[in-house]
């Protein structure tokens, strides 16, 4: 049996393939491109590379907000070793077994609590004091995420504007010419009725109504209005 040849990726995600970080899903941000790609349904190159960016910034910004909460775990435990260390000896001699076994024993966590609670601090400003240690870092980050939701913005808006300039081609409802035969619109599979201006209006009026129901589905603003047709008809 032969073997199945491999799908042919297409050039623009080849172009636009991802790099990620070691700790970053390459799943997850798959099934992100995914719900990206079903709601914008690119019709075009022009489209499936505005969806890319769009992809890409969303991975962006979810990267940086991740990074902003990494930043604050790691200075977690040099956090709570400056809190621990107001009032006691310099140096935290004391201090630094407590916090490496922080995570480890609950014993040690318990007399975290209680050295914090004798000198007015709660395990919350622990967090509060990370974040105070590294403002220059936050700030960056901060700047990234903002950029990567400017970013993202900007995409959206030129897809935006790219589907107003190039609305998709809409089926235009095609008249009978003035000497032509009109068929009337089948109301089954076995009503094939068939007029001439000779014959009844009433198939004509049929016929008219169909059209203008496909119109209005097209260009409602354009609808013909049936009494122009009616004139008509008692000219016939």
């Amino acid at each position: 049996m032969a073997a199945k040849k491999p799908r042919a990726d297409n050039s623009f995600d080849a172009l636009f393939k991802p790099i990620l970080l070691r700790s970053e899903s390459a799943q997850s941000f798959k099934a992100l491109a995914n719900e990206i790609f079903q709601e914008i349904k690119p019709r075009s190159p022009i489209e499936r590379i505005i969806t890319h960016q769009i992809v890409a910034k969303a991975g962006d910004i979810a990267r940086y907000q991740q990074l902003r909460t990494g930043i604050l775990n790691t200075g977690f435990l040099p956090a709570m070793q400056t809190l621990l260390e107001v009032g006691g000896p310099p140096g935290g001699v004391m201090t630094d077994i407590l916090v490496l076994e922080y995570f480890v024993k609950p014993q040690s966590r318990r007399k975290v609590r209680e050295k914090l609670s004798q000198r007015g601090f709660t395990e919350a400003d622990i967090d509060a004091e990370a974040f105070r240690s590294e403002p220059i870092v936050l700030e960056k980050i901060d700047k990234l995420l903002a950029a990567a939701e400017s970013g993202l913005r900007k995409w959206v808006r030129e897809l935006q504007d790219l589907r107003i300039k190039q609305p998709p081609a809409a089926e235009k409802p095609i008249l009978p010419a003035p000497d032509a035969d009109i068929r009337c619109v089948p109301d089954s599979a076995d009503d094939h009725c068939r007029a001439t201006r000779s014959q009844s209006a009433k198939c004509l009026q049929k016929y008219w109504t169909a059209v203008c129901a496909r119109q209005a589905a097209i260009e409602p603003e354009r609808v013909p209005a049936w009494p122009v047709c009616s004139a008509a008809l008692h000219r016939l």
